[in-house]
């Protein structure tokens, strides 16, 4: 017996049971996402996207600089200030963890570098920053066309081919990436000069360019979007510790992080993770996907015993042999998005709910549980990175305006904040520190540190907290 049903705009398919979906299960998992989410199909969803022209689409503004970009930026490894030589010399080969200094690796990991490679307040020294501005003279074209971002939104993205499965936009991911280092590049460069209004500029484009890198919207996307999210606060933190913008280019730039703090990035990512799972049932109904697809993409990793047990327990329990697993997967998705769609703070905020979506997906779906709460751990850090920028931003304002530091941060509203940000961690109002030297905005963290187990570079950070420190003027600017 057969299932004839239409999923993700592809037209009436057959799915034999106990391949992937079994014909009830598949039929109420579909029909719960109909009535709780109407439009939830890969098609329905691109159709909700508004195209653009292509001069006011940051896809294509973004496509276009890429191609522009010279050599030197081409590799998605240009990461620290210790890498500025490698854009003048040429040598961009993919970086190895041997090939950072001593010093860089004690008691720190490659995540870290963006971070540590020099104190946020301290200058380049005169030979990094001449190697800056000869690479950044060969990135001129680039620069320019990036720059055109500013202001602008992702319109509709290039659908991907079936199946998706095999056709995952790694390769786009990695492309932003590169045109993402330039913009961070681009921005201390210009702090650097004295011109900290046009860093700025920078990081508005920058900012625009991180909304593109989270289409198509899928958790891989996502992902790429928040680590984009993470070297532009560490640019805005760079030129706000050497250099002093205007009132007028804070303001505008605190509009933007505001903008990335209020995006469905993680909602839009989980739904189009659904429309995945639909994809992959469909795919293996119409043929054009093969259980040994599946399979091998699980053998591209070293095996291990118990690599081979999860491979046989899932075999037995979640596939084949138990043929609602994709049914059960999409529910669970299903049940994740309505907690989303509340407030993206709504798995914090019900998290008995979760468990019990947890506990309903039942056998089979531990790594798709276990990817799930990595994402939303990853997108509470990335909103409160963000959330602490938005008051480092105002509270610079502050300053600026009054010539003195606030107080605290009910000092900031209305003229500065209409509200203040919420930790995604707690639940609560960013700590505020006042300080002889300048403040400190910390977004103090839950459990992040049960991370390291699931993202190896994640090992030894500390409870997940979000520290950004803004210095007096007269201690801005040090030497490097």
């Amino acid at each position: 017996m057969a299932l004839t049903a239409t999923i993700g705009g592809f037209g009436e398919i057959s799915i034999v049971p106990n391949s992937y979906a079994s014909e009830d299960a598949w039929n109420a998992a579909c029909d719960e996402a109909d009535r709780l989410d109407p439009g939830w199909r890969w098609d329905e969803l691109r159709a909700k996207i508004v195209p653009l022209p292509p001069e006011r689409d940051a896809i294509q503004i973004s496509a276009a600089a890429i191609d522009l970009l010279p050599p030197p930026f081409q590799s998605s490894m240009i990461n620290s200030d210790a890498d500025i030589p490698r854009l003048v010399t040429g040598n961009t080969r993919e970086m190895k963890w041997g090939d950072v200094p001593a010093a860089h690796r004690a008691g720190r990991n490659q995540f870290d570098l963006d971070f540590l490679a020099y104190p946020r307040r301290s200058r380049l020294t005169p030979p990094l920053l001449a190697a800056l501005r000869e690479a950044m003279t060969s990135a001129n074209a680039a620069r320019q066309q990036s720059l055109r971002l500013i202001g602008q939104s992702p319109g509709l993205f290039v659908p991907l081919k079936r199946p998706m499965m095999k056709n995952l936009p790694i390769d786009l991911a990695m492309r932003y990436r590169r045109l993402a280092g330039m913009l961070r590049f681009g921005a201390i460069c210009a702090a650097e000069d004295g011109q900290p209004d046009v860093a700025l500029d920078h990081c508005r484009a920058f900012a625009s360019l991180t909304q593109a890198m989270a289409r198509p919207p899928l958790l891989i996307t996502a992902l790429v979007s928040f680590a984009g999210q993470n070297i532009l606060a560490t640019a805005i933190a760079r030129t706000l510790a050497i250099s002093e913008p205007s009132s007028s280019a804070l303001a505008t730039m605190q509009e933007e992080i505001q903008t990335l703090l209020d995006a469905p990035v993680i909602l839009e990512a989980m739904r189009g993770e659904r429309t995945f799972v639909a994809d992959k049932v469909t795919s293996l109904a119409e043929g054009i996907l093969e259980q040994e697809d599946i399979d091998a993409m699980h053998r591209k990793f070293p095996l291990s015993l118990w690599k081979l047990k999860k491979w046989a327990f899932r075999k037995i329990f979640g596939g084949e042999l138990a043929g609602n697993r994709s049914a059960r997967e999409l529910r669970f998705y299903t049940g994740v998005i309505e907690l989303l769609k509340s407030s993206p703070d709504g798995p914090t905020i019900h998290p008995e709910e979760m468990k019990s979506l947890d506990k309903q997906s039942g056998f089979g779906l531990g790594e798709t549980r276990r990817t799930t709460r990595m994402m939303l751990l990853t997108d509470r850090r990335q909103r409160a990175g963000m959330a602490a920028m938005v008051v480092a931003l105002a509270a610079e304002r502050f300053r600026n305006e009054r010539g003195r530091w606030p107080n605290n941060q009910e000092e900031l509203l209305p003229d500065y904040l209409h509200k203040l940000p919420c930790n995604p961690h707690t639940l609560e109002p960013m700590t505020y520190y006042r300080m002889p030297d300048g403040i400190e905005i910390e977004a103090r963290g839950r459990d992040w540190i049960s991370m390291g187990g699931i993202i190896p570079y994640l090992r030894g950070r500390q409870r997940g907290d979000v520290k950004l420190r803004l210095w007096n003027p007269e201690l801005r600017r040090q030497s490097g």
